[in-house]
């Protein structure tokens, strides 16, 4: 999933003026899909890569089940079922990953 989500955006930066533009990229953090060591290096690889310059900041953002209930009153089901949210402490882990991938760019890493 990493590898097909990092090379769709990377087509798609390929001719955007970057330069200095403050993006702040937010990166949902969904337990068994993309929480891996892998997919996070190559978020890096790709921000590092095409986006050096342009991002000031990069966000995890846990996910959670806040619209759960919504989804209900809709009469819908969730897409990720028996999903639960990450815990803080994991969150924290992959921060600081992303943070050593990212040593030396000036990029802030933060976890939400």
């Amino acid at each position: 999933m990493a590898g097909f989500m990092v090379e769709r955006a990377s087509h798609a930066s390929c001719n955007w003026p970057w330069e200095h533009t403050g993006i702040w990229v937010r990166v949902p953090v969904i337990p068994s899909l993309n929480d891996d060591e892998q997919n996070l290096r190559a978020t890096a690889a790709f921000v590092r890569e095409h986006m050096e310059g342009a991002v000031r900041r990069v966000e995890l953002l846990g996910y959670h089940q806040l619209g759960i209930a919504k989804l209900q009153r809709l009469r819908r089901e969730t897409q990720l079922p028996g999903i639960e949210p990450p815990s803080k402490a994991r969150l924290a882990e992959l921060a600081g990953l992303l943070r050593e991938e990212l040593k030396g760019t000036g990029i802030r890493v933060e976890a939400r």
